[in-house]
């Protein structure tokens, strides 16, 4: 029997912790938090994120389960939020198309992986409810303004959350299918963890 304590969303939880800490305890976060960063750097970082998903959520639109309820992922595609920061920011659409392109990005092959990298992308949600009203307070934007990306689903984030969780604990795998699930997950948080040179080495 399948408890919320030994379910594959719990079991990916414990497995990629570390990798999860060491990206929440980059520097970006760290000035975020301790010090006084600039709108630069925070320009910077949200064009590191739209690197790494457009090469990463156009995989998505081939898992036809993904896109239908309950997880209607065409719902759940942050480029838009992060086009929307990025122009309020002054980046306009022809630096967007000339930004760099993440490379070594996590491939998707089959619905197990893709549930493996999508448990990390919506998991960010979570987290980054604390980063939006951090980034709106630091940088004084305006309302619904140059945060969207970290404010994703605002309020529904955590249901947003759950109902992929219950998705993805309940999609049918054998053991080999919930390693590849794991696997992905652990490789999309080593691919951004690169991308953003965030090494677990240093």
């Amino acid at each position: 029997m399948t408890t919320e304590t030994n379910s594959l969303a719990a079991r990916i939880k414990q497995s990629t912790q570390p990798l999860h800490d060491k990206i929440e305890q980059n520097m970006f976060v760290k000035d975020l938090f301790s010090s006084e960063p600039t709108k630069e750097s925070y320009k910077n970082w949200l064009l590191k994120f739209y690197g790494f998903y457009i090469p990463v959520e156009a995989q998505f639109n081939h898992f036809a389960e993904l896109a239908a309820e309950p997880v209607n992922f065409p719902e759940r595609v942050k480029l838009p939020l992060l086009e929307n920061d990025l122009n309020y920011l002054g980046v306009d659409q022809d630096a967007l198309t000339q930004a760099p392109r993440c490379e070594a990005y996590p491939e998707l092959n089959n619905i197990y992986e893709a549930l493996g990298c999508l448990y990390v992308l919506e998991g960010s949600t979570m987290g980054g409810q604390i980063m939006s009203r951090k980034v709106k307070t630091v940088f004084d934007f305006e309302e619904d303004k140059g945060n969207l990306f970290f404010k994703a689903y605002g309020k529904d984030s955590k249901r947003m959350w759950e109902i992929f969780k219950n998705f993805l604990n309940e999609y049918p795998m054998n053991d080999v299918q919930q390693q590849q699930t794991l696997d992905s997950a652990t490789h999309t948080f080593k691919s951004l963890m690169e991308w953003f040179k965030l090494s677990s080495k240093n």
